[in-house]
């Protein structure tokens, strides 16, 4: 997921976000892999890494740092999710940025906390 539009810069640090991941017994990342397996780490905090360097380019605005991008809502998340996804209520450390993806309100940020219990 990219921005089409960064919003504005934050230095937050610590937020409750929502996730969408590929549904499966244990949650997949939809689009990028972390350490090299589609497997998301549960119960721990992980930390931001790209394959795209420190910052990537919005649809419609400025680059912006790199980073674990989240919904700020439920009902976006939900919006952006079909059968085949399931939407965690994550943690997020360090987000930095907030911007649009579509209509939807996203934060980007450098880690991530996934609890296994939902």
């Amino acid at each position: 997921m990219c921005l089409t539009e960064v919003l504005k810069r934050i230095k937050q640090e610590e937020m409750t976000a929502y996730k969408v991941f590929i549904r499966d017994p244990i949650p997949h990342f939809k689009f990028n892999n972390y350490k090299g397996s589609s497997l998301v780490p549960l119960n721990k905090w992980i930390f931001k890494e790209s394959v795209y360097g420190d910052t990537i380019g919005s649809y419609l605005s400025e680059e912006y740092p790199t980073g674990f991008h989240c919904y700020k809502t439920r009902i976006a998340a939900e919006a952006n999710s079909t059968s085949v996804y399931i939407v965690y209520k994550v943690k997020v450390r360090g987000v930095h940025t907030i911007g649009k993806e579509g209509k939807y309100t996203v934060l980007v940020a450098d880690q991530m906390y996934v609890p296994s219990k939902q």
